[in-house]
């Protein structure tokens, strides 16, 4: 019999996704996104760049961004201009429960 096998496979394959993204911070989307949702998280990324280069502006007026490496809860420098910014780390950020939010839809 066939009771429902599929749609169980499925929401735990959507579970299993939720908890790699939570962890760390990668997912593989199962469908090409539009480009409504594609503007919406620019719009978040970019939002949350500009709140943590104001903090390290802020609290670290010595780390020149892009120059520097560093390393953060939230962000870490890889390359000169390249850096790893992980928004779970904002936690009480707008932007990371917006975030958040999206990739739960």
């Amino acid at each position: 019999g066939g009771g429902g096998g599929d749609d169980d496979d499925t929401e735990k394959k959507n579970q299993q996704a939720k908890a790699i993204l939570h962890e760390y911070g990668i997912f593989c989307q199962s469908q090409i996104l539009g480009g409504e949702e594609i503007s919406e998280l620019r719009q978040l990324a970019d939002k949350a760049i500009h709140e943590v280069e104001a903090a390290i502006t802020e609290h670290h007026p010595d780390i020149r961004i892009g120059q520097d490496f560093f390393v953060f809860s939230e962000i870490a420098s890889r390359n000169l201009e390249r850096f790893d910014l992980r928004l779970s780390a904002m936690s009480s950020s707008p932007i990371s429960l917006a975030a958040i939010e999206f990739v739960d839809k």
